[in-house]
């Protein structure tokens, strides 16, 4: 008589047999990867669309509104800026007079960080740059 087989542990005469069960598990594996990335990106896009949304405000009511931030430039050196924005130059930047450093600067909008609406009655030029 063979080996006894438990009723729990189905038993696989071949390799075809248990190919549809990898490939579930994997399948599995990727949409959880897939939902996760997913996720990611609905954050970005939602903190990237409120981005924009505190950046037009800013632009559109200059008087009464400028923008604190964090920026990296391109060497990756972080400073405080305090901008008013002017315009945005495609999808990816704007357009911006630096009120640290009394010049317009171009910033890319995905280097900066921690955007805020500011009162501009409450900035005095220049704004010391930290």
């Amino acid at each position: 008589m063979g080996p006894k087989v438990s009723r729990k542990t189905p038993m696989i005469s071949s390799v075809g047999e248990c190919l549809p069960d990898i490939a579930v598990l994997l399948c599995l594996g990727r949409r959880s990867n897939h939902e996760q990335k997913c996720k990611e990106t609905e954050t970005e896009t939602e903190t990237g669309r409120m981005m924009n949304q505190t950046l037009r405000k800013a632009m559109q009511r200059s008087d009464d509104f400028v923008i604190e931030m964090d920026y990296a430039d391109a060497k990756g050196n972080r400073t405080h800026r305090v901008v008013s924005p002017i315009r945005f130059m495609g999808s990816r930047r704007f357009l911006g007079l630096c009120l640290c450093r009394e010049q317009p600067r171009q910033f890319q909008l995905s280097r900066c960080k921690n955007l805020k609406l500011i009162p501009a009655d409450r900035v005095l030029m220049p704004v010391p740059m930290s």
